[in-house]
């Protein structure tokens, strides 16, 4: 076997296309809407049903920000399929082998065949080592009993310190120097046999480059109904989000499937130990001007959450490490001359993706409670809304006579169309001709991005409360008897939603109420009846928006 070099470094054929698209765009529709959304401001009513409408008007426009970032990285990533995939290697041969060290970071969930995979590679130059932060007694003697049959060296801290990076940096201190790339793989994570084969390769005479990420798919065997149905995230959000980076964005090492660059970790004093240590690891080595790439055609198998459960508590940590990252490390990318405008953009905008619950529920309050209480109180009104959702006459008259459900104009209904429905589309594409897969997987993760709004809301609130953050720990006896009282919580403003719904007929609030309601069972059981039970929210949205267009139109 030989390794074959790599075309020259990447990062030149980078555009800023895509990002100034996504901010033109945007730019455009809030200067076409804003001024009509902002004379809802004319009048003489109190200052702070002003100051309503202007959050109002900032929350609709962030909104409308990541709907206009869904579609055109959606439309871009079909433009770009063929082009996208250019990162191949060359056919001159080089046989120098570099050592590399592959690292099985677990904690608790170890994983036999994902660890075999580890010790598989075709590469000739490798050496296993099993980073085992266990607490378990029962899982520790699994790793031991693995190892001794076969050639892999297992570490042990006695500590947590610095979570997952802490684990990581403690092994590398402990590995051979001459060891010059590690290979960070999770504990469910499957490399393929060619995977250093593969990847090795970019490095050869790119000495700037810091990582190369493998894609990452989707597992066809996904313990759990939960990951089966939406295993399919993982796919679509590699095939039609991360692979465009490289031509349009910021690479950024996801944790696992890749190659680091040891001299990068140590002149960074050390992969960053924080809750997102790999953003914060991307984002550093970026500002000192190294750069990472994600190699195309190169893939390793992942496992969907198997729980909902499991699916909230890796959310949480998201969540609050993704905070911590824009308050500690993105101002000193911010500042890095070198690193290109478009550059951080996409890394703030695709971060504050994450943190989007409390401004979607605020867009949510102001627009179903606050607004309809001060149209009735101070008859507030606009050139965008017709009637509000308060005064219709009856629930069955939303169904039944669509007339009064009116109250968007046309180009406002078809903006709201794009930002609903837009980011289920490259569903079509992935599970083309499989309908069954495809009704599941858009009807559940609907249900999944609205069931988790209050829980990352309550993360920011506690991130910004005492400023830490945490790795989710599965047996703590304390930690569950607070999870199971704010899903209590969740359970009841879900059905206030639900009752609320039906006293002013406001439809949308069942869509988020049955979400939040559904959620407190679903984490506790499986049961078929409540898995066909979070179809609702996606089916009352849908046949809202289809009475609203059809009204529309009839009175056009």
């Amino acid at each position: 076997m030989r390794v074959r070099a790599c075309r020259s470094s990447p990062e030149l054929e980078k555009k800023d296309t895509l990002i100034l698209l996504i901010l033109f765009i945007f730019f455009l529709s809030m200067l076409y809407f804003d001024p009509r959304l902002l004379a809802l401001l004319i009048g003489d009513e109190p200052w702070f049903v002003k100051s309503s409408v202007i959050v109002f008007v900032i929350t609709l426009n962030m909104m409308w920000l990541y709907g206009i970032y869904h579609a055109l990285h959606i439309t871009f990533a079909f433009w770009q399929r063929r082009r996208v995939v250019s990162l191949t290697t060359e056919s001159k041969h080089n046989t120098v082998y570099p050592r590399v060290g592959i690292l099985y970071v677990t904690r608790n969930d170890f994983n036999f065949v994902a660890c075999r995979s580890c010790i598989q590679q075709r590469y000739p130059q490798t050496e296993v080592f099993i980073c085992d932060d266990s607490t378990d007694v029962r899982v520790q003697q699994q790793i031991d009993t693995f190892a001794a049959r076969r050639r892999v060296t297992v570490f042990r801290r006695g500590t947590n310190r610095g979570f997952k990076a802490g684990n990581i940096n403690d092994a590398i201190a402990l590995l051979d120097p001459a060891i010059e790339f590690v290979v960070i793989s999770d504990a469910d994570s499957i490399l393929p046999p060619r995977f250093l084969m593969s990847t090795m390769p970019f490095f050869s005479g790119n000495p700037r480059l810091a990582f190369v990420q493998a894609m990452q798919r989707s597992l066809k065997r996904q313990p759990g109904t939960l990951g089966r149905a939406l295993r399919w995230l993982i796919d679509i959000h590699w095939q039609f989000y991360v692979l465009l980076k490289n031509r349009y964005g910021f690479v950024m090492w996801y944790g696992h499937g890749a190659v680091l660059r040891r001299s990068v970790i140590a002149a960074l004093g050390g992969i960053p130990e924080v809750v997102t240590e790999d953003l914060a690891f991307s984002s550093e080595a970026r500002r000192l001007g190294y750069y990472g790439i994600v190699a195309p055609n190169v893939q390793c198998g992942e496992e969907f959450p198997r729980t909902l459960e499991l699916f909230r508590r890796r959310n949480r940590k998201w969540v609050r490490g993704t905070f911590e990252y824009l308050v500690r490390f993105y101002p000193k990318l911010l500042r890095a001359h070198d690193v290109p405008w478009f550059e951080k953009a996409d890394v703030f905008i695709s971060a504050f993706a994450l943190l989007q619950a409390i401004p979607f529920l605020m867009l949510v309050a102001v627009a179903s409670f606050i607004m309809p209480f001060y149209y009735a109180r101070f008859q507030l009104q606009g050139p965008l809304f017709l009637i509000p959702p308060l005064f219709y006459d009856s629930w069955w008259q939303i169904i039944l006579r669509t007339r009064y459900n009116v109250f968007w104009m046309l180009d406002f209904y078809l903006v709201m169309i794009v930002v609903t429905f837009v980011p289920l589309l490259p569903a079509f594409a992935v599970l083309k001709g499989r309908r069954e897969d495809m009704a599941r997987y858009i009807t559940r993760t609907s249900f999944l991005h609205l069931s988790v709004l209050l829980d990352s809301a309550k993360e920011v609130v506690l991130y910004l409360a005492n400023r830490r953050t945490y790795f989710p720990v599965t047996n703590n006896t304390l930690t569950e008897q607070r999870q199971t009282a704010w899903l209590v919580t969740e359970f009841f403003l879900g059905l206030g939603l639900i009752v609320i719904a039906l006293l002013t007929n406001n439809v949308w609030l069942v869509s988020l109420g049955a979400a939040f309601a559904l959620t407190f069972f679903l984490v506790r059981t499986e049961h078929s009846m409540f898995e066909n039970l979070t179809a609702v929210p996606f089916i009352v949205t849908t046949v809202v928006m289809f009475f609203i267009g059809v009204t529309i139109l009839k009175n056009m």
